[in-house]
């Protein structure tokens, strides 16, 4: 039977089987169950946002009601314990034990009573009220759970399927393992354990770890199973392996690539690696007190921080160097290596526009000049400047691989008649005495034929210093 309540805060209970928790959870006091949400990873600052939400809006009614189980008396919200933790820390700031969220709810305290009652759908019956959880976290279209919520619910509700139950099994050794929290809270969330999973859980790992499911319960063949779960969590964060191969969902699309890569993890080999980067992410701060804490940085808190230090490229008409700041070659040849640096950071091309335009074409022949001569390639007497870059780009073809398709722009030098990338426009720069370059052409040739610059000099003749 349902029926609609208003119920006191202070009546309402927090279900400790709330697939948020895990089931060392079960039975904990309402004190417990706060402090454990209110420290896991990605709950935090939902919470947080929650809880300013809740004190700036308080005279509104909230939007969805509670879905409550009376259970002989005892009314447990199946539906809204986040909502319920606010409350309930509105009344009693003191049950947060993170001292400075827990001022949030000491300045507000006193904006509701104890006599609040909250707007509830309730029923006797324990199944009609997981339907309606049900409906909410796992039906389309409705705001979810992440997947180990989800497959958490399942379980308890006797739903889930072996995959599932593979899944909720593997969490548990990850909870398990000697890691920081910190790492086994981010590997289980949202934008890591879906490729997690892909590894762990398909067949090619069924297979190589030798899983068997019995009883709902998961016994593994492999002896080291534990330490190459946590190399795979490393890697996985990483989103590379230790030898700088990706690992993420393009990666490991097929069984295949999932089987490749689980034969390559080596325990002896990858174990002290992962040892000595997890020590290397422990960094010391001085807190206000002049104290030393010591804090672990995850692979994901490193990338997001130097995702933002990364500076995109300005447009390409907005510099006034030929060559952009940003590009760094490493040029052994004394004079070459000179031009290089003017080019880049001495000549305002929109001002000196002439030497700009003859120095690029003296940079190209010179670079031409110098990769013939480390390479042991010989330029029959008299050849032009097309026929060095044809004679070049065969080589690269032929030693190195290089794709056709990367080597288009500077063949079109040597080629083509109509292309602004054409040989005759690097001439006329140096021997014609109407032309006059332009210098937006000159940055758009640049830009054009830098690729080709970078791999000559930083992949094929790059000096060691």
């Amino acid at each position: 039977m349902i029926k609609n309540m208003k119920i006191r805060v202070t009546d309402l209970k927090l279900w400790d089987e709330n697939p948020r928790f895990p089931e060392k959870c079960f039975g904990k006091s309402e004190k417990e169950l706060i402090n454990f949400l209110f420290t896991k990873k990605g709950e935090k600052e939902k919470l947080k946002e929650l809880a300013k939400s809740i004190i700036e809006n308080i005279n509104l009614d909230p939007w969805e009601k509670l879905i409550v189980y009376n259970e002989e008396g005892e009314y447990i919200v199946l539906e809204g314990n986040r909502r319920l933790m606010i409350y309930k820390l509105l009344l009693n700031p003191n049950l947060l034990e993170d001292k400075k969220l827990s001022e949030i709810f000491k300045k507000a305290k006193g904006i509701i009573d104890e006599n609040l009652e909250i707007d509830c759908i309730v029923t006797d019956s324990i199944e009609e009220g997981l339907k309606y959880v049900e409906l909410k976290h796992l039906e389309k279209g409705y705001k979810g759970w992440g997947e180990p919520e989800r497959n958490n619910f399942r379980k308890r509700r006797g739903k889930a399927g072996e995959k599932e139950i593979l899944k909720i099994e593997i969490a548990e050794r990850v909870k398990n393992l000697d890691l920081p929290e910190k790492i086994k809270q981010e590997i289980l969330g949202h934008g890591f354990v879906t490729t997690f999973y892909r590894i762990v859980t398909t067949s090619p790992a069924i297979n190589y770890f030798g899983y068997n499911l019995s009883d709902n319960k998961l016994s593994v063949q492999d002896k080291e199973f534990d330490n190459k779960l946590k190399i795979i969590i490393w890697n996985v964060l990483n989103k590379k392996d230790f030898n700088n191969n990706p690992v993420n969902s393009r990666s490991l699309n097929t069984n295949e690539e999932i089987k490749k890569y689980l034969e390559n993890l080596n325990v002896e080999r990858d174990l002290p690696i992962l040892k000595k980067e997890l020590e290397a992410s422990y960094k010391t701060r001085i807190d206000v007190f002049n104290r030393k804490i010591k804090e672990f940085v995850s692979p994901t808190e490193k990338n997001s921080k130097n995702e933002k230090m990364i500076r995109i490229k300005p447009r390409t008409f907005s510099r006034n160097s030929l060559i952009p700041k940003n590009v760094k070659l490493i040029i052994d040849n004394k004079k070459i290596n000179n031009i290089y640096r003017e080019l880049r950071d001495d000549l305002d091309v929109n001002k000196t526009v002439n030497a700009a335009g003859v120095l690029f074409r003296v940079f190209l022949e010179t670079t031409l000049d110098e990769f013939a001569i480390k390479k042991g390639i010989q330029f029959p007497k008299g050849t032009k400047l097309s026929g060095k870059i044809t004679k070049v780009c065969d080589y690269l073809e032929k030693k190195y691989n290089i794709p056709k398709a990367d080597l288009k722009n500077i063949r079109k030098v040597a080629t083509s008649k109509q292309s602004f990338l054409s040989i005759n426009n690097f001439h006329d720069y140096v021997h014609s005495r109407i032309v006059i370059p332009v210098p937006n052409d000159l940055k758009t040739a640049w830009d054009n034929l830098e690729s080709f610059f970078v791999l000559i000099y930083n992949d094929i003749l790059r000096v060691k210093k």
